[in-house]
């Protein structure tokens, strides 16, 4: 099981042929995996599942107050690897992922999606002393994302 708090620190989002330029905010996730080692017990897969909420606000050039936004996720999602000398485990990963998006753009109510509902890439996960964790995970097919993660074993 894990939680996750993070932050938004912007971006921009096209909608009503203009550009919003998304604002700080917040993310938050509750989700779990299993992981499943194989042959020499060096060799894993794991697998995920996670629900995530992201609440942030756009705004447009010359606009006085800023237009509320919030996404909401379910992530399904597996990994497959092999650990070197107990420390480090690169991967290869697959997810699907789906939500709606709600936003307003010209005044209007909108809800949306996901413009890719999967991603397929790469990973590294190097454990640390004291039971902390370093990740780095990358999709390069379908939704594009790059990730840097840091964690500490309760």
């Amino acid at each position: 099981m894990r939680a996750a708090i993070g932050a938004i620190v912007g971006g921009e989002l096209d909608g009503d042929q203009m550009t919003h330029d998304l604002r700080p905010g917040v993310v938050a996730a509750l989700g779990g995996s299993r992981r499943w080692t194989l042959g020499d017990g060096q060799w894993f897969v794991t697998g995920s599942a996670t629900l995530s909420v992201a609440v942030s606000s756009t705004r447009v050039d010359g606009a006085s107050s800023d237009v509320r936004f919030v996404a909401a996720d379910l992530n399904i999602g597996a990994i497959a690897g092999r650990t070197f000398a107990a420390r480090w485990s690169p991967y290869l990963l697959a997810r699907a992922f789906g939500g709606p998006v709600f936003w307003s753009i010209a005044d209007e109510d909108v809800t949306g999606t996901d413009t890719s509902h999967v991603q397929i890439g790469g990973g590294l996960s190097v454990t640390l002393p004291y039971r902390f964790g370093v990740s780095l995970d990358v999709s390069v097919l379908g939704e594009q994302s790059a990730s840097l993660g840091v964690s500490r074993q309760l």
